[in-house]
């Protein structure tokens, strides 16, 4: 068994670095992006398919914000790469 350390973020410093994100669930970028791809290939059937809801495919606004909430860490760590790693143009 390997340990694996974790960083403590809390809630006034959400966002503010790649590593700070609520509800993640990895040890580093790689392992955080995983998760959260993992989670939406899991949940694609219950979320994208009827199964006896009323009111599914009514409001397509709501199922683009869903889409769009759900990949927000991704985007997010993204983000956090391009500006940590890559030099600025005026250095």
């Amino acid at each position: 068994d390997q340990e694996v350390f974790y960083r403590f973020c809390d809630n006034t410093h959400d966002g503010r670095f790649a590593w700070c994100r609520p509800f993640d669930e990895g040890a580093d970028q790689w392992e955080q992006v995983a998760a959260v791809v993992d989670d939406y290939e899991g949940y694609y059937p219950l979320y994208n398919f009827r199964r006896g809801r009323l009111g599914f495919g009514t409001n397509i606004n709501s199922y683009l914000n869903q889409i769009v909430g759900r990949l927000d860490d991704v985007s997010a760590q993204y983000k956090h790469f391009v500006n940590e790693r890559c030099p600025h143009p005026t250095q």
